[in-house]
């Protein structure tokens, strides 16, 4: 276990490295803001709704909608699995597109150190207006600490996350993100954070910087 977790941090780090020397131009910043409500439907079984709306060319543009549903599967202490679908609305060249998208998540959680490690692998199917159909993998390693931070219920997180086109077996997406979440009353968690993303299209990459907040309601 400790030897797969030092490939991730690796990898990881990686990412961080190349992504500083990617993508000097074609750069923007955008927001991204998220909503969701969950709640336990049994002990083991949780039931999620989201929505998310991004905003792009130096925050000046909607460009994006995501409405998505999820049940979650709790297994054992350390692994989870989801079943989800989302229905996305995407703007390019001045066309909005459709995209439904069902996937599958298995996410291990364990302790490592001081640290909480959260693993994620996503299996999803893009199907898109106007364009191909494809699988895509994505893997999400996230890590904070296991102690309060702080006297209050504030705790710092970093991830990295990769995007693999499993048909073409490309890479060519990533985000490295950055950010504080904490709870604002009972019920009501609050997600603060950085995050740039790296895009690669015929060899080519470009970058996003993006600023984001995410509320979550628990019921």
């Amino acid at each position: 276990m400790n030897k797969l977790l030092s490939m991730c941090l690796v990898l990881w780090c990686s990412l961080f490295l190349v992504s500083g020397v990617q993508a000097k131009q074609n750069e923007d910043w955008q927001f991204w803001n998220s909503s969701s409500l969950e709640g336990n439907v049994h002990p083991r079984w949780k039931l999620k709704f989201e929505e998310q709306f991004r905003f792009g060319d130096n925050i000046t543009d909607f460009y994006y909608h995501l409405t998505g549903v999820s049940v979650t599967w709790k297994t054992t202490e350390w692994f989870q699995v989801a079943l989800a679908y989302a229905q996305i609305y995407e703007q390019k060249a001045d066309d909005w597109r459709e995209e439904n998208r069902p996937r599958i998540d298995g996410t291990v959680r364990r302790k490592w150190g001081g640290l909480q490690l959260s693993d994620r692998n996503r299996a999803e199917r893009r199907i898109r207006e106007k364009a191909d159909n494809l699988w895509r993998y994505r893997n999400n390693l996230t890590l904070s600490p296991v102690k309060k931070w702080l006297s209050v219920d504030i705790q710092p997180y970093v991830s990295g996350e990769i995007f693999v086109d499993i048909e073409q077996k490309d890479f060519n997406q990533y985000r490295l993100t950055g950010g504080l979440t904490g709870r604002l009353v009972e019920r009501l968690q609050a997600h603060l954070y950085y995050l740039r993303q790296g895009n690669e299209k015929a060899g080519d990459w470009t970058v996003n910087h993006v600023l984001g907040v995410a509320i979550k309601v628990g019921l």
